[in-house]
């Protein structure tokens, strides 16, 4: 059969276009082009606002509660009580939009995707890869895509609650993976990937030799009879770079090697129309994986740092647990409430210069997604977040969001 190289942009215009004179079902098409390769347009458009009172946005919508006075050696002036009164943020975006191509070869059993981000900020690459597939139920994966790292939650906003929102969580990886039946009822998922270390970027020292990360990710997808699928998972991170530093105590510069690891475990449990997940996680030098979004490094512990007496280097700790649930009574509309919570561990040993960091955080969220058609839905969420910093006694504050955002995807 004679095939014909068609544009994608032909094409999108072309499945525009039958969509508004017959209005079928949502369902993206697929376009031949040379090679026998099958290509699949999708994407969506997202746009949306939050209002935050003392919750740290800067012109996007933030996860933890501003607080000067963690930072504030002038005891004469409350900037608590002042911050309650007058940090109020408002602001507007499109983050989020997106334009993705899938592609699969079935006679090279090869597959893949190409993503791009679209914003007012700038595009940028979200996902390149090459996916080949094995008879066997066995793959391997080339290119840019996420690690395999789990961390679930059913927060709507942008940076989620702090403890659940990998910051930069995709990159270049070599990964091998599987779906394999384990039982009847029961299959088994994994993926294990190695990749640059470039999502533990150190406030200090720097990082003068950098190994490959490692990260493996393990699930047991099983039927309970009350709903669809529960799933079992755990995974684990492993990076270990060189640090040069000087120390003070010998008037040298000493190097050493520091080895950062992350792990997770946890549940998603669907019973009728609620599912139910809970998570826990724990981090040493890995302290982005917590996701904590704030104004540049104010309030993000860094993942390593010379110790107070500068004479050594330490590693930044923390825990982070959740209890989520989903109500999802028709399938327009569907209520999600949750509460999570991190909490860094050793802050205490980092020098003087280091003061405001984050040392725990605890958030209540509600969240309601109404599908106003079949392409488009609207989400509303309020968070209220407690935040406590370091150093500063007094240091506790607390701020709420106000979120709504409407997207079409196609």
């Amino acid at each position: 059969m004679k095939k014909r190289l068609i544009s994608l942009v032909a094409a999108a215009a072309l499945v525009g276009g039958i969509s508004i004179a017959q209005a079928p079902a949502a369902k993206a098409g697929t376009v031949t082009v040379a090679g026998d390769t099958q290509v699949q347009l999708y994407g969506g458009v997202k746009i949306y606002t939050g209002w935050t009172k003392q919750l740290d946005s800067y012109g996007n919508v933030g996860n933890k509660v501003w607080a000067d006075n963690a930072m504030a050696t002038d005891k004469a002036v409350d900037y608590q009580k002042l911050n309650k009164t007058n940090f109020q943020d408002f602001s507007m975006s499109s983050a989020g939009t997106k334009l993705g191509v899938n592609f699969s070869n079935k006679d090279a059993n090869i597959s893949g995707k190409i993503e791009i981000g679209l914003n007012a900020g700038g595009n940028y690459l979200r996902h390149a890869y090459i996916k080949h597939s094995f008879n066997n139920g066995l793959y391997v994966l080339l290119g840019q895509t996420s690690v395999p790292y789990e961390q679930h939650s059913f927060s709507i906003a942008p940076n989620v609650t702090a403890g659940w929102n990998i910051l930069s969580s995709r990159t270049p990886e070599v990964m091998v993976g599987g779906n394999l039946d384990i039982a009847d009822s029961a299959s088994l998922d994994f993926k294990f990937a190695a990749f640059t270390p470039g999502l533990w970027t150190p406030n200090a020292p720097d990082a003068t030799k950098k190994m490959p990360a490692f990260g493996l990710d393990l699930g047991v997808n099983f039927d309970t009879g009350f709903g669809a699928p529960a799933r079992v998972y755990a995974a684990t991170l492993v990076s270990t770079q060189k640090y040069t530093y000087y120390d003070n105590v010998t008037s040298k510069y000493n190097a050493t090697n520091k080895t950062s690891y992350a792990y997770t475990a946890g549940l998603v449990l669907p019973v009728s129309m609620v599912t139910f997940q809970t998570q826990y996680q724990h981090a040493k030098g890995m302290s982005k994986l917590a996701g904590v979004k704030g104004a540049g490094a104010e309030g993000v512990a860094p993942d390593v740092y010379i110790n107070k007496n500068e004479n050594g280097i330490t590693q930044s700790k923390f825990d982070a647990w959740n209890i989520e649930a989903k109500v999802a009574p028709m399938p327009c509309v569907s209520v999600a409430l949750g509460y999570d919570y991190i909490k860094f561990k050793n802050l205490t040993d980092q020098p003087n210069t280091y003061t405001g960091f984050l040392k725990k955080n605890s958030a209540y969220f509600i969240n309601a997604n109404i599908k106003t058609t079949k392409y488009t839905t609207l989400g509303l969420e309020w968070q209220h977040d407690s935040t406590k910093y370091d150093k500063q006694k007094d240091s506790k504050a607390k701020g709420d969001l106000f979120y709504a955002q409407y997207t079409y995807s196609f």
